[in-house]
């Protein structure tokens, strides 16, 4: 063996269209075999796996490294890595005893897909999580550290939150202000007073962070980070029928200086109504902001 690729089977919503995705994940080839075009194999297998197999579009997550290498294979980062810097302005002091907190365990997972789909389902690309994949999650929650906790009011679950120091990569639960002032009390006392949260502004709770969020950064890179191809265009249909009407209205050359084939590019976006900061801002202003959680990862 002198290389391998991981395939993975997901599940995912976008724009109210349910799509199947074939995870790659894990390309790697021994060190001498390097650069004789093993990996390029690999990859190329993945994709014609995932066209046989009716996989409507494919997703990697690329290392740093590896920037622009898959975008030979038409991969684009879609992720635009939003990160809102929040601090809580006065000290919340809520001492009450109703109130009880415990690590989450699979017997949660009813509760806490519940709470995921009712704080995420928003999102651009909303992944369906079954008991079998909450499992994994909160294995690897404990692999790197991450604490995944549950908060009770009333001996009933309030809200779920993954976190690890003071940065938030997910939390979900009843929408309301009770809950939202419990959790920033949370956050008080288990995180700092100036704290990172890695979401989409899609999320619910959001609006209960106005006066606490001092800023809102984007990374966004159509080079590496979270990539996706399209692998089965009639999925999209009458999109699929405009886009190349579209992309000649927009007068975008078909390459750029990076050798990119904007084309592609321009019909992943389009097709899952992603923004991209890049290109042509009057025509992609109107579409979602992408972040693929942490716990989406594969």
């Amino acid at each position: 063996i002198i290389g391998t690729i991981r395939l993975v089977k997901k599940i995912t919503i976008n724009q109210k269209i349910r799509l199947k995705v074939l995870g790659i994940s894990h390309v790697c080839i021994l060190n001498k075999y390097r650069n004789r075009g093993f990996s390029k194999i690999l990859m190329n297998y993945a994709i014609l796996y995932g066209k046989k197999n009716n996989y409507d579009i494919s997703l990697l997550f690329a290392r740093k490294a590896l920037d622009k290498y898959y975008n030979k294979f038409d991969f684009f980062g879609l992720s635009s890595f939003p990160k809102f810097s929040l601090e809580l302005k006065k000290n919340i002091n809520i001492k009450d005893k109703k109130i009880s907190i415990r690590d989450a365990n699979i017997k949660d997972s009813v509760f806490l897909n519940k709470s995921y789909k009712l704080c995420y389902n928003k999102s651009n690309f909303f992944f369906i999580r079954s008991k079998k994949y909450w499992k994994h999650i909160l294995k690897h929650s404990k692999i790197f550290n991450t604490k995944f906790k549950i908060v009770f009011y009333n001996q009933k679950p309030l809200f779920y939150i993954n976190y690890k120091n003071n940065e938030i990569y997910e939390f979900g639960g009843v929408i309301n202000k009770t809950c939202s002032t419990i959790l920033k009390n949370f956050i008080f006392y288990y995180l700092e007073k100036k704290f990172f949260l890695f979401n989409d502004p899609y999320h619910p709770f959001i609006s209960y962070f106005n006066n606490e969020i001092n800023k809102l950064e984007f990374k966004n890179t159509i080079y590496g980070g979270h990539m996706v191809r399209i692998l089965n265009e009639n999925k999209f249909n009458l999109k699929s029928k405009k886009a190349s009407k579209i992309f000649n209205k927009l007068n975008i050359k078909n390459k750029n200086k990076f050798n990119l084939n904007l084309f592609s590019l321009f019909k992943t976006a389009y097709f899952t109504n992603t923004k991209i900061f890049h290109f042509d801002k009057n025509f992609f202003v109107k579409y979602k902001i992408v972040h693929f959680l942490r716990n989406d990862e594969f």
